[in-house]
């Protein structure tokens, strides 16, 4: 017959497995059975079903641990990556330096190259421009220089012109807490219309440069 003749049960613990991690895995019971003889005669049979809670701990635990080495190797992979990306992009705060050196009137040029293609094309840019830059500035300057002197100073006789004297005189006469006795001497050359017709312009310019050096 099919009469049950002992039956036990036992429902295990949970182990700590979240309800929602049962549900999404449902995993279902699996069972087995058993004939048990006596003799050629056939006595009963056993029938086991397994709880599936058992083999729900160890997926969970499993899970946990492959979570947890997943977080440790994206944190180490992080932290290289940071590392990685901060050495590479070094030459961009070099480069921002170099900008900021250019509003100071400092030309900074990166001697190394960087080993990423498209950073190196960059950077060779940028010092193409600083040295460009640099040239430029320092042609702007000697033809500031040239034209200062221009200004006030005689191309002549190398001194200083009547503009630069007035300038001198009127600030030294201005400032009355700085005043001073003193004497002020003027030596001019008489006649040099005259001196042009007589002796002609290149010797009345030679004439007028050896005044200058006395």
């Amino acid at each position: 017959s099919n009469a049950v003749l002992v039956e036990r049960h036992a429902e295990p613990d949970r182990g700590g497995v979240p309800a929602w991690f049962i549900g999404m895995i449902g995993l279902e019971p699996a069972g087995g059975d058993a004939i048990v003889s006596r003799g050629w005669q056939q006595a009963a049979r056993v029938e086991v079903i397994s709880h599936p809670m058992f083999a729900l701990a160890k997926l969970w635990q499993s899970a946990l641990g492959s979570l947890g080495w997943l977080l440790l190797c994206g944190a180490v992979s992080a932290v290289l990556g940071a590392l990685l990306l901060r050495r590479q992009l070094r030459p961009l705060d070099y480069m921002v330096e170099q900008s900021h050196a250019i509003a100071r009137r400092e030309f900074l040029s990166l001697p190394e190259l960087p080993r990423t293609p498209e950073l190196r094309r960059v950077v060779q840019a940028m010092n193409q421009m600083v040295e460009k830059l640099k040239a430029l500035f320092t042609e702007q300057a000697e033809r500031s220089d040239k034209l200062r002197a221009e200004s006030y100073q005689d191309s002549l006789t190398g001194l200083a012109n009547r503009r630069y004297f007035e300038m001198q005189l009127a600030a030294r006469v201005s400032n009355m807490e700085e005043a001073r006795a003193g004497y002020l001497l003027l030596l001019r050359v008489m006649d040099l219309a005259g001196l042009n017709a007589r002796m002609g312009g290149q010797r009345t310019d030679q004439l007028l440069q050896a005044v200058g050096e006395q």
